[in-house]
């Protein structure tokens, strides 16, 4: 053979060493980053699992006060409709007794405030009348 043909064929063989480690060393590399981005996922689908979990126990939790402040709004409703009908019968009676009551007294307070002020007007002419003999 020819020692160029040899040089060239020798100089191949070393280029495809060369690439043959650096390739080995990429894959290395590679294989790394894949665990290390398989674990890094492995601990985000756990803490995503126990976000989840906790999500679906608060969620119950919100559910439940729902539900609670439903029936205790009912409750209430319930009770202050009971309330209001248990004054009823006093607000009825106190309409009917101011119907009753009212009208005559504000007739008795007209009558007495015109009755005072005849008596003002009469008493304060007597003393005019007083004062001024003359006239």
């Amino acid at each position: 053979m020819d020692l160029p043909l040899m040089i060239v064929i020798i100089a191949a063989i070393v280029a495809f060493i060369i690439l043959m480690i650096y390739a080995i060393v990429s894959l290395s590399s590679i294989r790394k980053l894949i665990n290390e981005s398989i674990g890094s996922l492995q601990l985000f689908n756990k803490e995503f699992s126990e976000l989840k979990e906790k999500l679906v126990e608060s969620l119950e939790i919100v559910d439940e006060t729902t539900k609670q402040i439903a029936v205790t709004s009912k409750n209430i409703e319930s009770d202050a409709s009971s309330l209001m009908n248990m004054f009823q019968p006093f607000k009825t009676l106190m309409d009917s007794l101011y119907n009753k009551v009212g009208p005559p007294l504000v007739q008795a307070a007209t009558l007495v405030s015109a009755t005072s002020k005849a008596i003002n007007v009469f008493t304060n002419m007597i003393s005019v009348k007083r004062k001024n003999p003359s006239d």
